[in-house]
């Protein structure tokens, strides 16, 4: 991923032995990464919006999966 703020990579170096830096995720929806603090800071006001309707489809994907009928057993074939 990338720091939505800055775009620094939070990955191995194309010689994969340097690493160049963990991410943080945004810990509400997920679905954006930061280098540090100040960056996910300075996004919030971007960011905001798309995090609360993300989490609200989050929450409303849950609720379906969670309220739909599950399967039982199969019946068994007719011999």
């Amino acid at each position: 991923g990338k720091c939505r703020s800055c775009g620094m990579t939070g990955h191995y170096d194309e010689d994969e032995e340097t690493f160049t830096k963990e991410l943080q995720m945004c810990t509400a929806c997920r679905s954006v990464h930061y280098c540090c603090k100040e960056h996910q800071v300075k996004d919030w006001p971007k960011h905001k919006k798309f995090c609360k309707r993300f989490r609200n489809l989050i929450n409303e994907y849950k609720v379906v999966r969670d309220t739909r009928p599950r399967s039982g057993p199969k019946p068994a074939k007719p011999t």
